[in-house]
């Protein structure tokens, strides 16, 4: 649908047409046809989109896969609203379909389950852990709240084209249906506690690769790496890598009782990893989706004095941790950067303010002492990640978002 416009009128209007068929209508000129087209009313993908939000809550404790691909189907709708307007206008200006989508990017998941298996059962030569499910059911759940908010931001960013944003302008639905949330002290601060962390554990990948070096010689992580875009991927035991294949390959070395332990191990350890690398995936989506909000939602909250001090308060607690970071790794810069990202989006929302209160200075003055600790990180360290940009050593740098950091707190 995101690449095949034909298709994507299908989907949203459930109507497709050739060009000769528009042609025809058009020279024929016949009310009484475009009458009948016009009362003529399909089902479309849309409407059933919209049907099955109905149920989200059911299909949030039972099956948020599904729920999962119903938001990233909106989401594409949303990208393209203005090639289907007199279609989405409707929903867009339905504060009931606000409602859900709002309650579904701020429903907490709780916290993120333990990743480390115990044990694992094989049924077909397919491996499976003690905890795949209860992994990726928070995962999918992780990923809805990463879609509706950006539904939302998408929305609010239509508006804005349309209305322009300005204080006096009239703000869209979506904006106004999140925006309690955004004013309470508790859920604000609980919804970007929820989006800041994240599980990635580098000592997974460490361990597997000195166990496959030590027992299992010449075999690596990246021959078992799947070769499917991460979207059309599942959540869980087989998420990046595959648990399939590592069992094709060890049997092409000789085992024996001592080597039964070592084949076992490895193999809980690929799962441990699918299943953490799972709940990073969905983290890091809801962090990005987060920021994306809260660049999209500055035109109206910036001189807000309710949301600043809220603001400042998570900011220097998000910056407290981004300075304690020990993880290390490229994949770990990449997080940090969105991380860094994100908390150059809450700053730049609470920047300026004639009339800082004594609470809001002490919280800015955190950020600074924090960004000192970010500055000297020695496990995400600023200084390797521009000379790893500068002579193309790293791959994902968060230079950028830690110099605007830098730039803004000394402006």
């Amino acid at each position: 649908m995101d690449k095949e416009p034909a298709l994507s009128s299908l989907f949203v209007t459930g109507k497709f047409r050739a060009p000769s068929d528009v042609k025809a209508l058009k020279a024929k000129g016949d009310d009484k046809k475009a009458g009948d087209e016009e009362t003529y009313a399909p089902t479309s993908a849309l409407e059933a989109a919209r049907d099955m939000l109905l149920t989200w809550r059911e299909l949030w404790e039972a099956n948020p896969q599904l729920l999962a691909s119903v938001f990233r189907f909106l989401n594409v709708v949303w990208e393209h609203a203005f090639e289907h307007m007199a279609v989405l206008q409707p929903l867009r200006s339905d504060g009931d379909f606000w409602d859900q989508i709002v309650s579904a990017a701020c429903t907490e998941v709780g916290p993120a389950p333990d990743y480390e298996i115990i044990e694992c059962t094989v049924f077909d030569e397919v491996a499976r852990s003690n905890h795949h499910e209860a992994i990726a059911m928070h995962a999918y759940r992780t990923l809805v709240r990463s879609f509706a908010l950006r539904i939302v931001s998408l929305d609010i960013g239509i508006h804005i084209q349309l209305n322009g944003s300005e204080p006096y302008t009239k703000k869209g639905e979506s904006y106004l249906r999140i925006l309690p949330q955004l004013k309470s002290q508790d859920e604000l601060t609980e919804l970007l506690a929820e989006a800041s962390p994240s599980s990635f554990a580098p000592q997974l990948h460490d361990s597997i690769t000195e166990h496959m070096k030590r027992h299992f010689p010449g075999l690596t992580l990246q021959q078992l790496e799947l070769l499917e875009p991460v979207t059309e991927r599942e959540y869980g035991d087989s998420f990046v890598f595959s648990p399939t294949l590592l069992r094709s390959r060890l049997h092409a070395y000789p085992r024996d009782d001592g080597m039964d332990e070592p084949a076992d191990l490895v193999e809980k350890e690929l799962l441990s990893i699918n299943l953490n690398l799972s709940l990073a995936h969905s983290q890091t989506a809801l962090a990005e989706a987060w920021e994306t909000f809260l660049r999209q939602v500055t035109p109206y909250l910036r001189s807000d004095d309710t949301v600043r001090p809220i603001l400042l308060s998570i900011a220097a607690t998000l910056s407290y941790d981004l300075a304690a970071e020990q993880r290390s790794g490229d994949m770990m810069a990449t997080i940090h950067g969105t991380r860094l990202s994100l908390l150059l989006s809450i700053l730049e929302l609470a920047w300026f303010s004639s009339r800082d209160k004594a609470r809001d200075v002490q919280s800015f003055l955190e950020v600074v002492q924090n960004l000192l600790g970010i500055k000297t990180n020695e496990a995400q360290s600023p200084a390797r990640s521009f000379l790893g940009n500068f002579l193309f050593l790293s791959t994902e740098p968060f230079c950028r978002p830690y110099t605007l950091l830098q730039s803004n707190l000394e402006a």
